[in-house]
This record gives structure tokens, C-alpha cells and sequence, in this order.
């Protein structure tokens, strides 16, 4: 695999726009994770706890939703990645809009506004590797049973801590790539990506990044979510 980090200085005119948006997953967005981390979730924390947590993140994505709608009056042709939607070579684009529909349709604020940003013109791109996905549904879930049964001496955490943080450091490098490989010259493109990822660092130096709606606090983050 080809190393995707900065490269050579960017040609005049040549400069790629790049809008990253830092999000939350909602438990909509973790398909069959869901229902072992509600229950980690409701042993660990009190409803109220749980409660104001789930509004915090409804009123994220609400805020989100209308500062899009806001943003662009023009998407066509802007390039849309999204963390953990797979590339594959076979997919014609039919499989990114069969997962995102029926994610949307499950009640998933960030895919409805991947189906908002299509239908206004924008093309969703296949972004990560089903490879590092499923490796990272194993990992996690290998984390969460240990977490529901109470048999994770601190030996086993540092390794699975360790383990969670080099694949991540693998998504970020193939969703770099993909970037790197489909974003024309000149050309502009935005990426959800959930806040624990460090996509910048992978990207070439032609490739611009802005937050057009802030910055992540990633030490804030880190103590509430472990999902990326």
C-alpha cells in the first residue's frame, strides 16, 4: 500500500479542498454493536447520566443538520466521504446507497444528511476498507464481552487500547488514499469522520483541510466515546 503522507509541493492551481467535519456516532450509526452498548451503557451509567448524554447528541446532529443546510447553495460535484462507509472496486455506487438508505432509515442523523447532501447534487464516495471495518467489529466486540463479563485484567486493556489505536492509524492512512485518489485537481470534498480519527497528518500536501464548523475537543471526546 502506498504511503499516503505529504508528498511534493502543490503546482499552482492545482490546490484539493478539503472540509473536515468532526461528528458523533449515535447509537444509530453502530448497527449490530448496538444493543451491547446500550447494555454496557446502562451498567455503567445512570439514567440521568444516559439521558443527557442521548440529548447532547441529538442536539449535535440537529445544530449540524441546519448548519449544512445553511453552508453551500451549490453541491453538485462535491466529493463526500464518510468514516466506515467501504470502498470496493466491484461497487458502482449502489452499495454505498443501499447501506446509507437503510442506516438513514433506521433513524441515523448522519446518513440522512449523507441522502440530503446526494439528493442536492454531491457524490458519496466508498471511503474505508471493509478489511481494517471488520477487523475493528472484531475488536471492538472482542473489548465490549470483555467489558459485560468483568474479565479485562489490565494487561488485556493496554493490549486492546494498543491494538484499537493502530488500526485506527491504518483507517486514517487507507481513507487518505481514497481521498488522495479521487479528489481531482482543484477539486473540493468533505469528510465525516468521527473525532478520535487524525486523518490531517496521512493527507498530501496539495490536499487543503478546513473545519468549517470547528475543531473537536479531542480530550473531552476521549473520556466520553470510544467509538470511531
Amino acid at each position: 500500500m502506498p504511503n499516503a503522507g505529504p508528498t511534493a509541493c502543490p503546482r499552482e492551481g492545482t490546490l484539493r479542498q478539503l472540509a473536515l467535519i468532526p461528528i458523533i456516532h449515535s447509537p444509530e450509526d453502530l448497527g449490530n454493536l448496538r444493543a451491547v452498548v446500550t447494555t454496557i451503557k446502562q451498567e455503567w451509567f445512570s439514567e440521568k447520566i444516559r439521558d443527557a448524554t442521548a440529548a447532547a447528541v441529538t442536539n449535535f446532529w440537529t445544530n449540524l443538520e441546519a448548519a449544512i443546510a445553511d453552508w453551500k447553495t451549490n453541491w453538485d460535484g462535491i466529493l463526500v466521504y464518510q468514516d466506515a462507509l467501504p470502498f470496493s472496486d466491484a461497487d458502482n455506487g449502489s452499495l454505498i446507497h443501499l447501506i446509507v438508505d437503510e442506516l438513514a432509515g433506521k433513524g441515523s442523523h448522519n446518513h440522512q444528511i449523507l441522502n440530503w447532501l446526494s439528493a442536492q447534487g454531491a457524490r458519496l464516495q466508498g471511503t474505508e476498507s471493509p478489511t481494517l471495518l471488520l477487523k475493528e467489529y472484531d475488536l471492538i466486540k472482542r473489548s465490549l464481552a470483555l467489558e459485560l463479563e468483568g474479565d479485562a485484567g489490565e494487561e488485556q486493556q493496554r493490549q486492546i487500547v494498543e491494538q484499537q489505536q493502530n488500526l485506527l492509524h491504518e483507517r486514517d492512512r487507507f481513507i487518505a488514499e481514497r481521498i488522495d485518489q479521487t479528489l481531482p485537481n482543484a477539486g473540493e470534498g468533505l469528510v465525516f469522520l468521527g473525532m478520535l480519527h487524525s486523518l490531517e497528518e496521512q493527507l498530501p500536501l496539495d490536499i487543503s483541510v478546513a473545519y468549517p464548523f470547528g475543531r473537536p475537543d479531542l480530550h473531552e471526546h476521549r473520556t466520553q466515546n470510544n467509538v470511531s
